[in-house]
């Protein structure tokens, strides 16, 4: 879903709802044309797999120096499963050998007391970390394509090309230029490219709604051992609630 677009240089600047943003929309199947993609995590990596598979010339670019495993656990619908197998079979089957099926969740205070717990029947959504889907995205695109420690500082369109200038910072202060025929912008929720891209800060909005989360060792939680599950923790907390709540599930 398109949520905003507008054009440079008789290019189109294209601003999608899932935060990837497109320069030179029109960009074609042809030797030597680049398409540049702004942030290496699910999103960047899955659209550069899925360009790669019909022919483009893709290189992804990320400002951090590794891919580390972060992030919390990601709930698989089977329309999403359909869409990754769509887009890499191979990486689809290894995020199905890496996922978990939640049979219930629990709801306790910290005194270790159940407060609701819900089991779920005929349940089809997989339970899967973060960075193993990350990880199996990435293991589909040759190393050479995937540039790390390259931090997206601004770019260009040039009118007579046709072609967009991205300038990179690196991890030891120098830069670096890229020509490309395309540009894509996946780099998060707070996107570089996004605030260069509609010259503003483009913040998002504050609904008053609060969520933290985070995986945790065992070893720091505040439940007796025979409470937690043997794969990990994942502690929800939720500010709308009237009382201190967290729930855990195995990931």
């Amino acid at each position: 879903m398109v949520s905003r677009w507008k054009a440079i240089a008789g290019v189109s600047v294209v601003g999608v709802s899932c935060g990837v943003m497109m320069t030179g929309w029109e960009a074609r199947r042809k030797k030597g044309e680049r398409i540049v993609i702004v942030g290496a995590g699910i999103g960047g990596l899955a659209t550069a797999v899925a360009l790669r598979s019909q022919g483009f010339e893709v290189d992804v670019f990320e400002r951090a120096k590794e891919l580390r495993p972060v992030g919390a656990t990601l709930a698989l619908a089977p329309n999403g499963l359909a869409a990754l197998s769509a887009i890499s079979q191979e990486a689809c089957e290894k995020v199905l050998k890496s996922c978990t099926m939640p049979e219930k969740c629990v709801v306790k205070n910290l005194k270790d007391e159940v407060i609701k717990e819900t089991r779920f029947i005929n349940n089809k959504a997989l339970l899967v970390a973060w960075h193993l889907v990350q990880m199996h995205l990435a293991d589909d695109i040759p190393g050479k394509y995937i540039h790390l420690g390259h931090t997206f500082q601004k770019y260009e369109v040039d009118e007579l090309t046709r072609k967009v200038s991205v300038y990179f910072k690196l991890a030891d202060g120098s830069e670096k230029v890229v020509q490309a025929k395309c540009l894509i912008g996946a780099d998060g929720v707070h996107s570089t490219v996004r605030k260069f891209m509609f010259n503003s800060e483009t913040e998002p909005i504050f609904h008053n709604k609060v969520m933290f989360r985070a995986v945790l060792p065992k070893e720091t939680c505040p439940l007796p051992a025979a409470s937690l599950p043997e794969q990990g923790v994942q502690y929800t907390w939720s500010a709308s609630s009237d009382r201190d709540l967290f729930s855990f599930r195995e990931t």
